[in-house]
């Protein structure tokens, strides 16, 4: 009889936390969520923080949960969560203020700074990372000219998720998957840049040690384990970032294919052996980020379901509550193509009304603004399937071949209207699924460290054996309406 295995992953993203219970019996896992928790930004004084001792609660709270009900033995523990936002601690180990969040606008129009300091395309060929105001480089530079007494006092920094896995074990290093997408890190050695930390004034001392995916952090502290009774867990770190977990569970569709992390953002791009740094990646602005094994998340970022997500925290401060199922249905009966919306545009990166900054979108663009929350909803939709294929143009363009079609895995696959939309959009097969990607690549991790599994490959048959996937097949009849909206959108951009 098969040894079963249990591992517990805790997936946080920007809008809630979940713990997801995995048991391994060497060829089939099963997953199960045993506790979900919301996660909103702070507002204080002008600036958006993330309250990370709410968040640690929430995480020891999960592993209360698992000892309550009958599992007090945990044979890997793993956290991953969103990339670039950090905490700073002092020599003592005290963390200094709580984490700025990404969309602080301490961040906004710092780039002309950075750019001064250090030329943008240099910074391009030493990290490969696409340029965001929210970029970990540009977060501490932000810092720097505001003189913070916090970056002075500094005696290390750790990003989200090693910040709780200090907090659980006593260990402060920094997991490759996120450190690579700082743009602080060379992605051509391996290791921190110090000439972008010089350039932007922030002490290179304060860089922790950069650990591999998959490397065993140790055990539970013992006040921990007494608060949550739980006996024994090892805590492992799997691809931190969340969107590198969720890649690593893309089911094997062949060769030439692209994959989409979908969630609050949607993430889009290929997996590959080495970094792609070249002019064309620098133009289009694509980014090369760590995963299992020094491979490459050659991607690109979409604002995704944010968008949709704002929507109904407004609809509901407005007293209307729906379901995102509910939005969905709403948007598949409105009208097609009423208006094109450029989800990346930045009045839509966090506006105090999301149904407002739409319709101002249309008049600035000369379009009939939207009436019904149905065609709002839809609008955004639509537009998330234009930005795909822009992007998927892009990566076909860089490869210098044509790609096949698109695997979307993450919360955003359960949308079987976007998944429907991408397909007629680009005119290719989409399979979306798993829905539950990240949580599933951080428990292959663990049980890759757990020895479970020998390698990435037996993982992705782990995969077939486990979950099921929906494929949406390219409507021919709508190619002419999504050929017209996608010259339109282009032409959008183009203005800008």
């Amino acid at each position: 009889m098969a040894v079963v295995k249990t591992y517990l992953a805790i997936d946080q993203g920007a809008e809630s936390g979940r713990g997801i219970l995995g048991r391994f019996d060497g060829n089939h896992l099963t997953i199960k969520e045993i506790y979900r928790y919301r996660n909103n930004m702070i507002k204080l004084h002008g600036h958006y923080y993330w309250d990370v001792l709410y968040l640690y609660g929430e995480i020891k709270k999960t592993i209360s949960i698992c000892a309550k009900h009958g599992t007090d033995h945990l044979d890997g523990l793993g956290i991953d969560n969103w990339a670039v936002d950090f905490g700073l601690f002092d020599k003592n180990g005290e963390l200094l203020g709580f984490p700025c969040a990404y969309r602080d606008p301490k961040n906004d129009n710092v780039f002309e700074e950075g750019f001064e300091r250090m030329p943008r395309k240099k910074i391009y060929q030493i990290t490969g990372i696409q340029f965001l105001p929210f970029n970990t480089a540009f977060q501490m530079l932000s810092l720097r000219l505001m003189n913070s007494a916090a970056l002075d006092s500094a005696a290390i920094f750790l990003f989200m998720a090693d910040i709780f896995n200090y907090f659980l074990t006593g260990v402060k290093k920094a997991e490759f998957s996120v450190a690579s997408g700082s743009q602080l890190y060379d992605n051509n050695r391996y290791q921190w840049s110090k000439d972008i930390f010089d350039s932007f004034e922030i002490p290179f001392t304060i860089a922790p040690e950069v650990i591999n995916p998959g490397t065993v952090l140790g055990e539970l502290l013992n006040d921990v384990k007494d608060e949550t009774h739980i006996k024994s867990a090892k805590v492992i770190a799997p691809l931190t970032h969340d969107t590198g977990s969720a890649i690593f569970a893309v089911p094997a569709m062949g060769k030439d294919w692209a994959c989409c992390s979908s969630g609050t953002w949607s993430v889009m791009g290929s997996i590959e052996k080495r970094p792609i740094i070249t002019e064309q990646s620098y133009r289009y602005n694509f980014t090369n980020e760590g995963g299992l094994n020094r491979s490459v998340r050659f991607l690109k970022n979409i604002m995704g379901l944010w968008l949709i997500q704002c929507l109904k925290r407004d609809w509901e401060k407005e007293g209307d509550f729906y379901s995102y199922d509910k939005i969905t249905k709403m948007a598949s009966k409105a009208e097609p193509f009423r208006a094109v919306i450029n989800p990346d545009d930045m009045s839509f990166y966090n506006p105090a009304n999301m149904s407002e900054a739409i319709v101002n979108f249309c008049k600035k663009t000369h379009q009939p603004p939207p009436e019904t929350k149905g065609e709002i909803a839809r609008m955004v939709i639509e537009g998330l399937a234009l930005a795909y294929r822009r992007v998927f143009s892009m990566l076909s363009e860089i490869k210098g071949k044509p790609i096949k079609g698109l695997s979307i895995i993450g919360g955003g696959c359960k949308n079987w209207l976007l998944s429907q939309m991408a397909a007629d959009c680009l005119q290719r097969p989409v399979v979306a699924g798993p829905a539950e990607a990240t949580a599933i690549g951080n428990i292959l991790v663990q049980a890759m460290a757990d020895k479970a599994i020998a390698n990435p490959e037996e993982c992705r048959e782990v995969i077939k054996n486990s979950f099921d996937v929906d494929v949406f097949e390219p409507n021919l009849k709508e190619k002419e309406g999504w050929d017209e909206a996608f010259e339109k959108f282009i032409g959008i951009i183009k203005r800008k």
